[in-house]
């Protein structure tokens, strides 16, 4: 499925990165909900399980 050829299309980038995030002096940015729609539906999607799992807080 075209998900599946997308993420492996990424794991060799991924892996390249790894490295670097990896260093002391790597820093976390932050995340453009306007620019990078599928990280934040992600991260609200995650939010979403924790606090109805009861592991969050709404």
């Amino acid at each position: 499925n075209r998900m599946a050829v997308g993420l492996n299309e990424d794991i060799a980038v991924l892996e390249a990165q790894q490295p670097g995030l990896r260093s002391s002096l790597s820093r976390a940015g932050r995340v453009c909900p306007e620019l990078e729609p599928s990280v934040h539906a992600f991260h609200r999607w995650y939010a979403d399980q924790l606090i109805s799992a009861g592991l969050g807080t709404a």
